[in-house]
């Protein structure tokens, strides 16, 4: 079986199209039908404005002087009334650098077809070796994060995984999450390579040819910051 291999476009779309590209990820997962709306409302506010503006293409700056002219949001700032605007942005920005998106995490959730049998009898194997119940949890939580990522590209069998889908996966992560997350992420994801390859799940141990952990810039997305209560 071939390996997918993602083709980086996203920076060629338009504004529209990333919307059109963001939507069905979005629905693929799941989410309630007013989860789904809140976003809509938002990317047709974001269109509206993009028209009237006459802008074509989907920047940081732009997402932040939308915000502000739109929302009130001052740049650099998250206000809670606002978060699911701050969400909407930050999916178009994962779909122009990374082709996917990241989606926050849901109770219950399971493997994708396909790539359930794998995970899970990694799980089990863990298990089998005494390993402690927050171990497992880790495990499972950032296999689930994958394997969804997976999903949102194509992959539904790991014999099509490849070497630049995983590194782009590492590259989501870093923008999305801190240094420690992101580490955690590749010692588990390391593992499991090796399991797959020992386990006839992979032909190849990818493994080997995941990229080194670099701090990746996240210039080209939208800081945030908290106030003192939003922190609290």
């Amino acid at each position: 079986m071939m390996e997918v291999v993602i083709v980086d476009d996203g920076n060629r779309l338009t504004v529209y199209e990333l919307v059109e590209r963001v939507i069905p990820c979005i629905i693929a997962k799941h989410y309630s039908e007013n989860y789904i709306q809140g976003f809509r409302s938002t990317f047709r506010n974001l269109l509206a404005y993009c028209n009237k503006n006459e802008k074509k293409y989907f920047t940081a700056e732009l997402a932040q002087q939308f915000m502000l002219d739109c929302y009130g949001v001052q740049p650099g700032t998250v206000e809670r009334r606002c978060s699911r605007v701050h969400r909407a942005m930050d999916l178009l920005s994962d779909y122009q650098h990374f082709n996917a998106v990241m989606l926050r995490r849901r109770l219950n959730r399971e493997f994708p077809a396909g790539l359930q049998e794998g995970a899970v009898n990694y799980l089990q194997k863990l298990s089998l070796h005494g390993r402690r119940e927050n171990t497992l949890r880790s495990h499972r939580n950032v296999l689930l994060r994958f394997t969804d990522y997976l999903f949102s590209v194509g992959v539904t069998d790991y014999k099509l995984l490849s070497a630049d889908i995983v590194n782009r996966y590492v590259k989501v992560v870093s923008c999305n999450y801190s240094n420690s997350v992101v580490r955690l992420h590749y010692s588990i994801l390391l593992r499991f390579f090796q399991y797959l390859a020992h386990s006839g799940y992979k032909e190849t141990d990818l493994s080997l040819k995941m990229m080194p952990i670099v701090k990746v810039s996240t210039s080209a997305r939208i800081p945030t910051t908290l106030d003192l209560s939003q922190i609290e």
